[in-house]
């Protein structure tokens, strides 16, 4: 046993799971100022502010400003921070200073409190949200969407959904490499998870998110503020790219086709990746590699630099 979890951690065969982090509610949930955490493995620092940053007492330069808005993907779990898009836009865009309001768990109407409170970073070049599909959540659905997101196939369901094992489940993903490997063997979690986000689409319209759209638009088109949003992928639409697990993308096309903002849907570049699977994290639905953190800079980087 000992000598499996060792050799899932040499060979970087899989990861730890969930987060250690000082948290607490003011509208929304923040970190603590100036503290730290490990989420999926990984050390991370905040600052004054409760942005992520490289190291302890992160002296930000003097240079135009630009926001990253965005859930875990744009926080980069698992990834240290110089080596997340985010940290790569800090390092290369020499006359633009990066201040990632990016924080896992955050969906579209943590996004609308941000920008309320976002007055005291003026001037602000650009703001630049990394949409992920799960983002669509509306605040009513949060309790209901994150019980089932670890739902198992039909015939686990029930036992594995049980409170007591949701606790076993939650306590060996944090501690255990093996445990997160031998669930990504078994059970396929790119699939379950993806399977819900898929099923929300299929049920629902996207008016919670054409608003959020809407009222982005509006509000850095008030504040002369450029923007972009760019639209990422889950791992296991990556694998066929056919019409029907690219659905989600489809739908949020058509709401955005008469909204005067710049959507760059980065889907079609991940499904011709030669290993698509290679850009994220190992058994993880979404959340992306160091290889998939360099790839979204690759893509990016040209547009935000003009």
């Amino acid at each position: 046993f000992i000598f499996l979890e060792f050799t899932l951690r040499i060979f970087n065969l899989s990861q730890i799971q969930g987060y250690k982090a000082e948290l607490y509610e003011d509208k929304i949930h923040r970190v603590k100022p100036n503290s730290e955490g490990i989420v999926l493995g990984d050390k991370f620092f905040v600052d004054d502010f409760g942005l992520r940053v490289p190291k302890k007492n992160y002296k930000y330069k003097d240079a135009n400003k630009i926001i990253i808005l965005g859930d875990s993907v744009a926080f980069g779990v698992g990834v240290k921070e110089e080596k997340t898009f985010a940290g790569l836009f800090r390092k290369n865009l020499i006359n633009n200073e990066i201040y990632n309001f990016a924080l896992f768990g955050y969906q579209v109407e943590d996004y609308l409190v941000q920008l309320d409170e976002i007055s005291k970073f003026y001037p602000i070049e650009k703001i630049v949200y990394f949409l992920t599909l799960n983002d669509v959540y509306d605040h009513a659905n949060v309790q209901t969407v994150k019980y089932s997101e670890n739902k198992y196939r039909k015939g686990f369901k029930r036992i594995f959904n049980h409170d007591f094992f949701r606790q076993l489940n939650n306590f060996f993903r944090d501690k255990l490499y093996l445990y997160t490997f031998l669930k990504g063997v078994i059970v396929d979690p790119q699939a379950s998870w993806f399977q819900n986000v898929l099923n929300y689409y299929n049920k629902n319209e996207l008016n919670f998110l054409e608003s959020f759209f809407l009222k982005f638009t509006e509000f850095t088109k008030k504040q002369n503020i450029k923007s972009h949003i760019f639209i990422l992928p889950y791992e296991f639409q990556t694998r066929s790219c056919s019409p029907d697990v690219l659905l989600p993308q489809i739908k949020i096309k058509k709401i955005t086709d008469g909204i005067n903002n710049n959507f760059h849907n980065l889907t079609s570049e991940f499904c011709k990746y030669k290993n698509p699977k290679k850009l994220y994290l190992k058994y993880d639905p979404m959340h992306l590699s160091e290889k998939g953190h360099e790839f979204v800079y690759s893509l990016t980087n040209g547009i935000l630099n003009k």
